[in-house]
């Protein structure tokens, strides 16, 4: 696990950071000085998001990370034609 500030960051956070092309210091940002904080039911922890991106916390631990707007989901997906086995379909 790699840290940042007393977070540590899961494989699969690393893994989604990378698909996303998302710098390290953007999630510096989103972690230590986050726009808001909400709670995350489905990660039973904290969602910091901050600009395009939102980080599920746990435990001081980054569980995923994952684009904060519809938009950028859009984006994302419609630039690869698919996303994690799911296609785009332009919903």
């Amino acid at each position: 696990m790699r840290g940042i500030g007393d977070f540590k960051l899961t494989k699969h956070a690393v893994e989604r950071a990378l698909d996303m092309g998302i710098d390290p210091e953007e999630i510096r940002q989103c972690l230590l000085h986050p726009e808001t904080v909400t709670p995350s039911r489905r990660h039973h922890g904290d969602n910091y998001r901050r600009g395009r991106i939102t980080c599920a916390v746990r435990d001081n631990h980054v569980i995923t990370i994952v684009w904060s707007s519809q938009e950028q989901w859009r984006r994302d997906i419609e630039s690869a034609g698919e996303y994690g086995g799911r296609e785009y379909r332009g919903a």
